[in-house]
C-alpha cells in the first residue's frame, strides 16, 4: 500500500508540473505576440525604404531579389561587411528568378538588432554595382501607417 508521504508527494509533482505548463503556454504567448510585432516592425521599415517584400501573417519575412546569383552575393556582402547572416533563398524552392532573403526575427532580436538589419540590407542593396533587378522593382510593397 502507497503510503500518505508519497501520495502527497505525486500531487505535489503533478500540481507543480500542470502550473509550469500553464505559466509556460502563458510566457509562449507573450514571446509569440512579440515577434509578430517585431516582424511588423521590420516590414514598415523595409517598407519605409522601398525594399520589396512578402507580406504575410507570418514572422518570415521574404525580401524579394530576382536573380539567384544577386541573392547570393547579397547574403554574403551582408555577412562580410555587417556579420549579418540572412539566408538566400532560390531556385528550386522558388521560382527561376524569384529569390529572395529570409528574414527571420526571434524573440532575441531587439529594435536595435532591426534596425541594423534593415540599414545593411538597404546599403548593400542600393550600394551593389548591379541595379535591383526588374523583378523586385515590380513587386509593390505595402505601405504601413
Amino acid at each position: 500500500m502507497i503510503s500518505l508521504k508519497i501520495l502527497k508527494y505525486i500531487w505535489k509533482l503533478l500540481l507543480f508540473s500542470h502550473l509550469d505548463f500553464f505559466l509556460t503556454i502563458e510566457n509562449a504567448n507573450d514571446l509569440r505576440q512579440d515577434i509578430f510585432k517585431k516582424a511588423n516592425y521590420i516590414k514598415s521599415k523595409l517598407s519605409e525604404k522601398n525594399i520589396s517584400y512578402i507580406d504575410s501573417e507570418s514572422h518570415i519575412i521574404p525580401v524579394l531579389i530576382g536573380s539567384a546569383n544577386r541573392s547570393k552575393e547579397i547574403s554574403k556582402k551582408l555577412m562580410e561587411d555587417y556579420n549579418i547572416y540572412v539566408q538566400p533563398i532560390f531556385y528550386p524552392t522558388v521560382p527561376k528568378d524569384s529569390s529572395r532573403l529570409r528574414i527571420t526575427v526571434t524573440p532575441k532580436h531587439t529594435y536595435q538588432d532591426i534596425d541594423y538589419l534593415i540599414f545593411a540590407i538597404n546599403e548593400t542593396i542600393n550600394t551593389r554595382k548591379t541595379q535591383r533587378d526588374s523583378f523586385s522593382v515590380k513587386v509593390k510593397s505595402p505601405s504601413y501607417a
